[in-house]
């Protein structure tokens, strides 16, 4: 998915041409079953480790699914790390996250 910002335009999340073009990237991963972390490395580098990161978990496979919750504990130009406040229970988290070159 390429990231751009929006240069005026019309209608909702328009992006007209001529419209630069944002640094990142946006995925999904599983997430191994009793893990406490993940490393994402991203499909291509950043410039520096001056960029953002958002990220959410999902499970909608688990009937009572745990409330997992994360923190970026390490970050550089090539990926990421999040740990998290406890192992998973089931192989059935997925990571979805953007990380977006910050101007």
């Amino acid at each position: 998915m390429k990231l751009y910002k929006k240069k005026g335009g019309s209608g909702a999340g328009a992006v007209p041409s001529g419209a630069g073009f944002l640094n990142g990237e946006a995925r999904s991963t599983a997430i191994g079953n009793a893990a406490n972390s993940i490393a994402v490395v991203l499909t291509v580098a950043m410039p520096s480790a001056a960029y953002a990161i958002t990220f959410s978990f999902k499970n909608i496979l688990d009937g009572a699914p745990i409330d997992l919750t994360g923190r970026i504990t390490a970050q550089n130009a090539a990926g990421f790390t999040i740990t998290f406040n406890a192992p998973t229970d089931s192989p059935n988290y997925i990571l979805s996250y953007v990380a977006a070159r910050e101007y």
